[in-house]
């Protein structure tokens, strides 16, 4: 990826009989729910023009050999710096922590764009962006009791 070295992967998709060759160039890695993905653009047949993004899971690909073609690619949906994988439009979301999960999520950069306000009972809300709301509500359940997602009609202060 930091190479930005076009790859030729073969990759099983879900539910596919045979595996496809996808012409590819990798941006970056992500993980989300025990499994890790790789980002980056899909390329046409031929040429260098990549046709769309692309994300594949890495233990979907078979084999990956590098050519010796390099493009210059960034990902459009990196530039949001929010939480998780690309699968919808950035939505900015809240989450209420207790004070007893607060300083674990305090010392941890969740989002390069995520708002830390804090509660007078010595919780927090969390405030960022993501294009993955299913992701992020799995990170939220995963605190159990210390931690809620707000909906848009909740009160930011609870007891």
């Amino acid at each position: 990826a930091r190479c930005q070295t076009v790859c030729r992967i073969r990759y099983k998709a879900v539910g596919k009989a045979e595996p496809r060759i996808h012409r590819f160039i990798p941006v970056r890695m992500a993980a989300m729910n025990n499994a890790l993905y790789v980002l980056g653009g899909q390329l046409g047949e031929e040429g260098l023009e990549v046709e769309h993004p692309c994300t594949l899971a890495v233990h979907r690909i078979q084999n990956v050999e590098l050519t010796g073609d390099h493009v210059r690619y960034s990902r459009d949906d990196d530039e949001h710096g929010g939480f998780g994988l690309p699968w919808h439009e950035p939505r900015t979301f809240h989450i209420r922590v207790s004070p007893n999960a607060a300083d674990y999520v305090r010392e941890r950069i969740w989002a390069t764009n995520q708002q830390i306000e804090d509660c007078e009972d010595g919780g927090l809300i969390l405030t960022l962006t993501t294009r993955s709301e299913p992701e992020l509500r799995a990170w939220v359940r995963s605190f159990g009791d210390a931690a809620v997602l707000l909906e848009d009609d909740t009160p930011r202060e609870q007891d």
